[in-house]
């Protein structure tokens, strides 16, 4: 790709129309500071990707606070040799277009590969603002293709019978094999559990099983009952007792519904005699009576009430009367059942002795059986161990599996990246790029990611030769990708001087004190 011209208006600082062309080779762009050299090199990425130097799509603050419409017009010559215009506005209407054509992401993309790529090539300091382990992904993911195959055959025959056989997705293999270890992990960690718990049952202590030894006394216990009961007569104190209670409780009931009986009769009796002495004053309303037929209505309403009361006191009376007869009878019985006395006190002690014995035999079993569950629990623990015990052994087998194969995959990847970096290493001169360490305490190959620049380490380059690895990482993916892609150093001034393996078009941005913008051409600069 070569970047033929560029036209801007409304861009940033360029409130009038600003146009320029490039060398294909290396066009410098010369002024003082805040006169428009890095807004040129951002127009140029503004137009072909919609954002800024450092991949920012958020650009409101491109629109020249004077203007309302940002315009950008890029002309540049494809690797096949065709040219190319690409517009874009922003502000009142966002259009952009390619040969005249509305076109989006996908149309541009195939001019500039990817976003990530075309950055790191045309502002190397865009490359330096990621995160380590985005720059070891964007490097891996533009370092030449191993066939999977290939990279099998690799490792030792040793290695080989590990791995079983080449991984189409060796990176994918290594997370579901590490993903499959930590499932191994719970596993084992509740097995352990389990087999802790069954442990703790299995040395529990059993004791030995018990024997009721009263079982021959209780027999004859519960013989001696049945005996005696049979040799008692009749009724039982006790029923005897139970019986006079009931008859008295009636005749309690008896007593004082004739009470009630009297005290109603009483009360009628002496209004009928009141209405008989004194016929002119009803007794009951106390209102004076007129018609001597109410007077002798009233004399048979009461004379029948007092008949109905004697009828039930006579009734009550015989009940009462009943009551007492059958209660002398039952006295009497009382009186004769003393010979039975004894037996029922010895009925009650042989009953309790019964109850003690039982209750011994009834502690007996049930410690026996809680025994024979004990039993049976302990037993199964120990089953259980066993189980527990063989499946945490093929759990252990199974990770130690999935860790080697991890270690050999992993050091797999260590020996593609190492033949990937082989294989580009012509296109680096003072920068090495190492993506592993050996452990040296368990030889163990471990991700370690590092840049350097004539062997000493990138966070501790200084400004002038921090752009030189970076340029020279730029040419690297630029040359791996075949992107051809151009490269904008801005702060040029910071270098003196460039390597000639840099051969793709430069756009270079310097400071020149008190010099207004100048564009100069066919400045050969060398890396």
């Amino acid at each position: 790709m070569k970047i033929k011209s560029l036209r801007i208006k409304g861009f940033k600082g360029f409130k009038d129309e600003y146009f320029l062309e490039f060398d294909e080779e290396e066009t410098t762009i010369i002024g003082e500071n805040f006169q428009g050299k890095t807004s040129i090199g951002e127009a140029i990425c503004w137009c072909l990707l919609g954002c800024n130097l450092f991949g920012n799509d958020k650009t409101a603050n491109i629109i020249n606070e004077k203007s309302h419409t940002a315009y950008g017009e890029l002309i540049f010559e494809d690797n096949e040799g065709i040219e190319h215009t690409v517009i874009r506005t922003k502000g009142r209407e966002n259009i952009v277009t390619l040969d005249g054509r509305q076109a989006n992401v996908e149309m541009l993309s195939k001019y500039y590969f990817n976003k990530k790529v075309f950055l790191s090539v045309y502002n190397p300091y865009y490359f330096s603002s990621l995160e380590p382990k985005d720059q070891r992904e964007l490097l891996r993911s533009v370092l030449p293709v191993i066939n999977y195959v290939d990279a099998f055959n690799l490792l030792s025959p040793g290695e080989k019978d590990i791995l079983v056989e080449p991984r189409m997705d060796l990176n994918g293999f290594i997370k579901n094999a590490r993903a499959d270890v930590k499932e191994l992990d719970k596993e084992e960690q509740n097995l352990e559990g389990k087999i802790q718990y069954a442990n703790s049952i299995s040395v529990s202590h059993i004791g030995e099983e018990k024997v009721f030894e009263n079982e021959e006394l209780l027999a004859n216990y519960e013989r001696e009952y049945e005996n005696v009961l049979k040799s008692i007569n009749g009724d039982t104190k006790k029923e005897m007792t139970h019986r006079l209670k009931e008859v008295d409780e009636l005749l309690d009931k008896y007593n004082k519904i004739l009470q009630e009986l009297i005290t109603k009769y009483n009360e009628n009796k002496a209004i009928l005699d009141d209405v008989k002495n004194d016929s002119s004053i009803c007794p009951l309303c106390q209102n004076p009576i007129i018609n001597s037929e109410k007077v002798e209505e009233i004399i048979k309403t009461q004379t029948e009430i007092l008949k109905d009361i004697e009828k039930k006191g006579k009734e009550t009376r015989e009940e009462i009367k009943r009551l007492n007869g059958q209660k002398s009878i039952l006295d009497i019985k009382c009186n004769k059942l003393n010979r039975n006395e004894i037996k029922e006190n010895l009925l009650s002690s042989i009953q309790n002795k019964i109850a003690i014995l039982k209750m011994e035999k009834e502690n007996v079993q049930k410690y026996n059986y809680d025994l024979e569950n004990k039993k049976k629990a302990v037993e199964k623990a120990n089953n259980d161990i066993a189980i527990f015990n063989k499946a945490l052994e093929e759990i252990r087998n199974d990770r130690e599996v999935l860790k080697t194969q991890i270690a050999v995959a992993t050091s797999l990847n260590f020996m593609i990246v190492k033949k990937q970096m082989d294989m580009v290493k012509s296109y680096l001169n003072r920068v090495k790029i190492v993506f592993s360490k050996v452990d040296e305490e368990t030889g163990e190959i471990k991700d370690d990611y590092k840049i350097f620049y004539d062997d000493k380490e990138f966070n501790v380059l200084s400004l002038s030769e921090k752009i030189r690895a970076t340029l020279e990482i730029s040419n690297l993916i630029n040359k791996i990708v075949g992107l051809n892609a151009p490269t904008f150093i801005d702060n040029a001034e910071s270098i003196t001087h460039y390597n000639d393996e840099f051969d793709n078009q430069v756009i270079i941005a310097t400071v020149v004190k008190d010099q207004e913008l100048f564009i100069k051409r066919k400045l050969k600069l060398v890396i």
